[in-house]
């Protein structure tokens, strides 16, 4: 079962990847939100460390949004939904973006 805050950044980078909100809009939401993170939550640790991982490197210009897109949506994909996914979402699959496998050391 995911936690509560792991449940928030997922919606809201859902809500970005479907296109209602904007790139902006998600940092400014992410980063306050996620501020002080370290509560002993491994998933919503992880999941914010490689979400701010990426926006650094997209802000370093080594992704184009597009390609930023294809890059965080394995980070909602891989979670099971207990509810229906709105239709609006469609949208995220369509602009997935094929980039060469990436890792990332701590």
């Amino acid at each position: 079962m995911r936690s509560v805050l792991t449940a928030r950044i997922q919606d809201k980078l859902v809500d970005y990847l479907a296109g209602d909100m904007s790139l902006r809009e998600f940092q400014k939401w992410f980063i306050p939100a996620t501020w002080n993170v370290d509560r002993g939550d491994r998933i919503a640790d992880e999941l914010t460390a490689t979400i701010d991982h990426r926006l650094a490197e997209y802000t370093n210009g080594d992704w184009s949004e597009r390609e930023l897109r294809s890059l965080l949506l394995p980070l909602v994909a891989r979670f099971s939904f207990d509810e229906t996914v709105p239709e609006r979402y469609a949208p995220i699959r369509a602009e997935t973006v094929e980039t060469e496998p990436q890792t990332v050391s701590a």
